[in-house]
Protein backbone atom coordinates (compact mmCIF):
# COMPACT_ATOMS: atom_id res chain seq x y z
CA UNK A 1 0.00 0.00 0.00
CA UNK A 2 1.24 3.50 -0.69
CA UNK A 3 1.42 5.76 2.06
CA UNK A 4 -0.19 9.62 1.47
CA UNK A 5 3.31 11.10 1.89
CA UNK A 6 4.71 9.36 -0.74
CA UNK A 7 1.68 10.00 -3.13
CA UNK A 8 2.03 13.13 -3.06
CA UNK A 9 5.97 13.23 -2.63
CA UNK A 10 5.78 11.51 -6.41
CA UNK A 11 3.04 14.32 -7.51
CA UNK A 12 3.88 17.13 -6.28
CA UNK A 13 5.31 18.70 -9.11
CA UNK A 14 3.11 17.68 -11.81
CA UNK A 15 0.07 19.42 -9.72
CA UNK A 16 2.05 22.81 -8.82
CA UNK A 17 4.24 23.34 -12.68
CA UNK A 18 1.49 24.78 -13.73
CA UNK A 19 0.96 27.54 -17.08
CA UNK A 20 0.59 30.86 -16.37
CA UNK A 21 -3.39 30.14 -17.86
CA UNK A 22 -4.03 27.60 -14.95
CA UNK A 23 -2.27 29.66 -12.64
CA UNK A 24 -5.06 32.59 -13.73
CA UNK A 25 -7.73 30.06 -13.31
CA UNK A 26 -6.64 29.53 -9.67
CA UNK A 27 -7.68 32.71 -8.65
CA UNK A 28 -11.01 32.11 -9.88
CA UNK A 29 -12.60 29.27 -6.56
CA UNK A 30 -14.96 28.29 -8.98
CA UNK A 31 -12.14 26.70 -10.87
CA UNK A 32 -11.08 25.48 -7.89
CA UNK A 33 -13.96 24.04 -6.75
CA UNK A 34 -14.15 22.64 -10.71
CA UNK A 35 -10.41 21.21 -9.34
CA UNK A 36 -11.59 19.18 -6.40
CA UNK A 37 -15.07 17.96 -7.51
CA UNK A 38 -14.61 14.31 -8.72
CA UNK A 39 -15.81 14.78 -12.49
CA UNK A 40 -12.85 13.33 -14.44
CA UNK A 41 -15.15 14.82 -17.69
CA UNK A 42 -14.44 18.24 -16.41
CA UNK A 43 -11.18 19.71 -17.97
CA UNK A 44 -10.51 21.46 -14.46
CA UNK A 45 -10.41 18.04 -12.68
CA UNK A 46 -7.06 17.59 -11.06
CA UNK A 47 -6.63 14.09 -8.86
CA UNK A 48 -3.23 15.34 -7.63
CA UNK A 49 -5.04 18.21 -5.55
CA UNK A 50 -7.80 15.83 -4.34
CA UNK A 51 -4.94 13.95 -3.19
CA UNK A 52 -3.30 16.29 -1.54
CA UNK A 53 -7.34 17.33 -0.15
CA UNK A 54 -7.40 14.21 1.37
CA UNK A 55 -4.02 14.25 3.02
CA UNK A 56 -5.19 17.47 4.55
CA UNK A 57 -8.05 15.75 6.00
CA UNK A 58 -6.48 13.03 8.25
CA UNK A 59 -4.21 16.21 9.34
CA UNK A 60 -7.67 18.22 10.41
CA UNK A 61 -8.82 15.14 12.21
CA UNK A 62 -5.89 15.54 14.53
CA UNK A 63 -6.52 19.08 15.43
CA UNK A 64 -9.76 17.92 17.16
CA UNK A 65 -12.27 20.09 18.54
CA UNK A 66 -11.14 23.29 16.32
CA UNK A 67 -11.98 20.78 13.22
CA UNK A 68 -15.06 19.75 14.27
CA UNK A 69 -15.91 23.14 14.75
CA UNK A 70 -15.51 24.00 11.62
CA UNK A 71 -17.25 21.18 10.11
CA UNK A 72 -20.38 22.38 12.23
CA UNK A 73 -19.75 25.72 10.87
CA UNK A 74 -19.90 24.18 7.19
CA UNK A 75 -22.74 21.99 7.59
CA UNK A 76 -24.95 22.35 5.36
CA UNK A 77 -22.43 22.82 2.93
CA UNK A 78 -20.84 19.44 3.45
CA UNK A 79 -23.64 17.43 3.72
CA UNK A 80 -24.85 18.77 0.63
CA UNK A 81 -21.77 17.84 -1.20
CA UNK A 82 -21.50 14.50 0.94
CA UNK A 83 -24.93 13.84 -0.48
CA UNK A 84 -24.40 14.59 -4.11
CA UNK A 85 -21.09 12.56 -4.16
CA UNK A 86 -22.12 9.17 -2.32
CA UNK A 87 -25.94 9.19 -2.89
CA UNK A 88 -26.43 10.73 -6.18
CA UNK A 89 -23.04 10.10 -8.12
CA UNK A 90 -22.52 6.34 -6.84
CA UNK A 91 -25.35 4.57 -4.84
CA UNK A 92 -28.25 6.46 -7.33
CA UNK A 93 -26.66 4.94 -10.40
CA UNK A 94 -26.65 1.46 -9.08
CA UNK A 95 -29.47 0.80 -7.12
CA UNK A 96 -32.21 3.30 -8.61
Amino acid sequence: MTSSASVCDRHRYRSFQATSRRRREWLDERAVRRALRHDQKNPLYNANIRQLIHVGFKVAAKMGPRYLEQLKACRESCARNVTGNLFDRHIKPLFL
